[in-house]
């Protein structure tokens, strides 16, 4: 130990290394120390680096597909995926839903926030986003703003249904950066087939 020093780089614990201050009661194990030091180091790793460790895990899955558009949507919402992840399985889990083709599968909050209460916002942001000249966050975000104001809802009750709707989970990096990484013709696509869903219709894979 060097006082409260946590996070050192390997020069840094050569540097300060010195038997003196090996303690002489039993070691232990510390995993939730361990697990907080690695997402410290997670979130100052490239991104390039991290996305090649996602790829790797994504590719073993046989529902999942890991092509160079897949590569392109993780590199490009990594630096938000990894300040949430304290683990390279879970920023791959997390990642995941960029590398679904077809209907995504919903966890049971995500299917909770499908219903015929938050129809209207799926298929009005729907329209609104079918025709934003730019698709980047920024764009993304006034258009989700105005439609906010328009429905007389908050921000959060938009983003939580749309969140839902395309990453088949209710978490994930701002709203914004997901739905531009993922590009028009997917959000698109989500989003017609989870309006299907909340309104008690069968989906495209046989969901009701």
């Amino acid at each position: 130990g060097h006082g409260d020093a946590e996070i050192l780089n390997r020069a840094e614990a050569i540097s300060l290394f010195d038997l003196d201050g090996v303690g002489r009661g039993s070691a232990r194990m510390d995993f939730a120390k361990l697990t907080h030091v690695n997402a410290v180091w997670i979130r100052g790793a490239d991104d390039a680096r991290l996305t090649e460790e996602v790829m790797a895990r994504l590719s073993t899955r046989p529902d999942l597909v890991a092509d160079d558009l897949t590569r392109a949507r993780v590199l490009e919402l990594m630096p938000h995926l990894k300040e949430r992840a304290r683990t390279l399985v879970e920023l791959a889990n997390n990642a995941a839903f960029l590398a679904v083709r077809g209907p995504l599968k919903f966890d049971e909050k995500a299917r909770g926030q499908l219903t015929l209460a938050t129809l209207p916002v799926l298929t009005a942001n729907a329209a609104a986003l079918s025709t934003t000249v730019s698709f980047d966050a920024s764009s993304i975000d006034a258009a989700l703003r105005a439609q906010a104001e328009t429905s007389g809802l908050k921000l959060g009750q938009i983003a939580q249904p749309l969140r839902a709707a395309l990453t088949g989970t209710t978490s994930s990096p701002g709203i914004d950066v997901t739905i531009a990484a993922l590009g028009r013709e997917t959000v698109l696509e989500r989003l017609t087939d989870a309006a299907r869903l909340a309104g008690g219709e069968t989906t495209s894979d046989g969901a009701v």
